[in-house]
């Protein structure tokens, strides 16, 4: 990702300002750019990771839960990745709201 964030700060930092924006500098228009792409993969980073770490502790429980009834498994999968997707949608709003403050 570092090397993604280098070429995308270097790409902005050579190309011609935006008409809309012309009092922007291209410098912090490109840190700008630069500092949302690493706002955004460290908290995918983050969200797939904790996605993971539930994942595979809910496989345990699932399976636990599958000798006794079918019912009861679904429920706890259904949970586990209900939990997943609100986390996703979480660090998505924590992005923005980040970005912009």
């Amino acid at each position: 990702a570092f090397v993604a964030l280098v070429a995308i700060f270097c790409m902005y930092l050579v190309r011609t300002p935006p008409k809309n924006l012309p009092q922007v500098e291209r410098s912090s228009l490109a840190t700008c750019v630069a500092l949302s792409f690493a706002t955004g993969a460290v908290l995918s980073g983050i969200a797939g990771y904790v996605g993971m770490w539930v994942s595979v502790r809910s496989n345990i429980r699932v399976s636990s839960a599958a000798t006794r009834s079918f019912q009861e498994a679904v429920q706890v999968g259904l949970r586990a990745g209900g939990f997943s997707g609100v986390l996703v949608v979480a660090m998505v709003l924590l992005g923005i709201i980040s970005l912009l403050f």
